[in-house]
C-alpha cells in the first residue's frame, strides 16, 4: 500500500517546517529502491525514501536501518553529487504523488524527483536546467538521460486520509507507525507462505521417497524367485548352452510342473548365468532388512511432515507463527522452508562499484580501484575535478581517489593513509617502499586507444614512503567497522 496524495501532501508540509536548510550528512542504501538521507540542522533527522511497491512511502524515521554491504552505482552517484549539500526546499509537483527536493551543493543546484506512482516508481537527479542526469533505473529510462524532465499529466484524486492522525504526534511519526505494522503483517504473510509451500514440497518429496522404497521392498521380496530360477538352471545345466537367450525348463517348485522360460545372457557361460541368478537372490535377500528399516524411518518422516504441514496451514496470526517456529526450531524442514528464496525470485544485485571504500584516521573516504577497467571508471566517471588522485610511480597498481570539497586541502594523516593504500595495492608492494605521486583529478587525461587504467598527468607532487603495516591494519579495521555501519 502506497501513500495517497493527501497523505503525501501532509507529510511534505511537515517536512518543509522541519528539514529545510538542513545539511545532507550521509546517504545510506537499505534496498535497491529505498534510501535514508541523514540530515542535520541543530539536531539529526533521518528521511526515508522507499519505492518498494507494497510499502512505497516518504517520511521521517526514528528507526535504525541497516545499509547494504555492497552499495549500488546509484548510491555512489547520490553521494558524489548530493552529500554535503543543503536541502533548500521540498514540494509536491502537479498535485500528484511526485515530490521535488531542491539541493544546493558546491554552488550547484540539483533537483531530486521522487516519483511515487505505481508502475512508474523512480528517483531522478536533475541539474539546474532540469535536465535528467541520472535515475534509479538507468537501463529502463536510458532515453531520459540528458533530456529535460517532464512530469506525468496531472490527475484528479478523490479520497481521504487512510492513516489516522494523532494530535500529540507528527503525522510523519503516525505514518511510520502505520507502515511498521504493515511491514510486520507483510513479513508474517511472506514467512507463512514460504513455510507452507516449503513443507508441502518437503512432504511431497518424502512421500515420493516412501513410494520408491515400497517398490524396492516388492523387488526384494522376489529374492526366492531368483533363487529358484538359479536352482532350476543348475538342475538343467546340461541343456544350457552359451549364446542362448531363453531356456524352457520344468518348474519342480510348482505343482503341476509347468514349463517356465528363464532369460539368459548370451555372452555368459552356463555356469556364469547360474551364478548371476544366485548372486541376485543373495543381494535381494540381504537388502530386504535394510529396505524394511528405511521404510519404517520414511513412514515416520512422512507422518511427522504431515503433522507439521497440517499445523502450519492452521496458523492465523503473527503470534501463532512465532510460537510455531519456536516449538519447531530444531526441525530441519521448517528452518529450510523459511530461509529458502521464493521460487522465481531473482536477486537484484545491481551494478558493482569500481572501487573498495576505506576511511582515513580523520574519517576521510578513500576509494581504491579494483581492476584496470575499474581504475578508468573510478578516475573518469566517479572522481570530480578537485578530488585528490594518487598512484605509485613507475609501477602498475590501483588508482586511489580521495573526495575533496572545493578548495579543501587534504590533512597529512589522510594523505599518508591514502599513499600507504596506493603502495599496498600496487606491484611495488613487494619492495615495501616507493614514490607515490598525487594530484587533482582535473590534471589527468586519457589519450585515444590507451590501455585500461593508463592515464596522462600534466602536473603532480610526490611523496616517498615506506610501507607502514600498522597504519594499514588500522585503516582496514576502521573501514570494516564504518562500512558495516553505513
Amino acid at each position: 500500500m502506497s501513500l495517497n496524495h493527501l497523505e503525501l501532501s501532509k507529510i511534505v508540509t511537515e517536512l518543509n517546517s522541519i528539514i529545510v536548510s538542513s545539511r545532507i550528512e550521509e546517504i545510506t542504501e537499505i534496498t535497491r529502491s529505498s534510501f535514508i538521507f541523514k540530515l542535520y540542522q541543530k539536531k539529526e533527522y533521518h528521511l526515508l525514501i522507499n519505492l518498494d511497491r507494497q510499502v512505497m512511502r516518504l517520511h521521517l524515521t526514528q528507526r535504525r536501518w541497516k545499509g547494504q554491504k555492497t552499495p549500488s552505482a546509484f548510491l555512489a552517484y547520490l553521494r558524489k553529487h548530493l552529500r554535503g549539500g543543503i536541502l533548500e526546499g521540498i514540494k509536491i509537483l502537479n498535485e500528484d504523488r511526485l515530490v521535488e527536493i531542491t539541493i544546493k551543493n558546491n554552488d550547484q543546484t540539483f533537483y531530486l524527483i521522487i516519483e511515487m506512482i505505481e508502475r512508474r516508481e523512480d528517483i531522478l537527479v536533475l541539474d539546474s536546467d532540469r535536465n535528467v542526469l541520472y535515475t534509479l533505473k538507468p537501463k529502463d529510462h536510458d532515453d531520459l538521460i540528458h533530456k529535460p524532465y517532464h512530469p506525468p499529466e496531472p490527475r484528479k484524486y478523490t479520497g481521504s486520509l487512510t492513516i489516522p492522525e494523532d494530535p500529540d504526534k507528527l503525522f510523519n511519526q503516525s505514518v511510520e507507525e502505520h507502515y511498521d505494522k504493515l511491514v510486520e503483517e507483510l513479513g508474517y504473510q511472506k514467512t507463512l507462505s514460504k513455510l507452507i509451500s516449503g513443507l508441502k514440497r518437503a512432504l511431497k518429496n518424502s512421500e515420493k521417497a516412501f513410494s520408491n522404497l515400497v517398490k524396492q521392498q516388492k523387488d526384494c521380496d522376489r529374492w526366492e524367485d531368483w533363487q529358484q530360477k538359479g536352482e532350476l538352471l543348475k538342475s538343467q545345466l546340461h541343456k544350457v548352452k552359451k549364446g542362448d537367450e531363453i531356456i524352457m525348463v520344468q518348474n519342480y517348485f510348482d505343482s503341476p510342473f509347468n514349463e517356465i522360460s528363464i532369460r539368459l545372457d548370451p555372452l555368459k557361460s552356463p555356469s556364469d548365468n547360474i551364478a548371476a541368478y544366485f548372486k541376485k537372490a543373495r543381494k535381494l535377500k540381504s537388502g530386504l532388512n535394510h529396505v524394511n528399516e528405511k521404510l519404517t524411518t520414511a513412514k515416520s518422516h512422512c507422518d511427522r511432515l504431515n503433522i507439521l504441514y497440517t499445523t502450519a496451514q492452521g496458523i492465523s496470526g503473527p503470534e501463532e507463527l512465532k510460537g510455531y517456529l519456536h516449538i519447531n526450531k530444531d526441525e530441519r524442514e521448517v528452518n529450510r522452508s523459511i530461509s529458502e528464496k521464493v521460487k522465481g525470485q531473482k536477486q537484484n544485485k545491481g551494478p558493482s562499484l569500481p572501487y573498495q571504500q576505506y576511511y582515513s584516521a580523520k574519517n576521510k573516504v578513500i576509494y581504491v580501484g579494483k581492476t584496470s577497467r575499474d581504475n578508468d571508471r573510478l578516475t573518469f566517471s566517479v572522481a570530480r575535478g578537485n578530488d585528490l588522485w594518487l598512484h605509485v610511480r613507475d609501477y602498475p597498481g590501483s588508482h586511489i581517489v580521495v573526495p575533496l570539497r572545493k578548495d579543501e586541502v587534504i590533512d597529512e594523516e589522510s594523505l599518508l593513509d591514502a599513499a600507504n593504500l596506493a603502495l599496498n595495492y600496487s606491484k611495488a608492494k613487494g619492495h615495501q617502499e616507493g614514490e607515490v605521486m598525487y594530484t587533482k583529478r582535473k590534471y589527468l587525461s586519457k589519450r585515444k586507444n590507451a590501455s585500461p587504467g593508463e592515464v596522462q598527468v600534466s602536473e603532480y607532487k610526490s611523496i616517498y614512503i615506506k610501507m607502514d603495516t600498522v597504519r594499514l591494519k588500522e585503516i582496514k579495521e576502521r573501514s570494516k567497522l564504518l562500512n558495516n555501519k553505513y
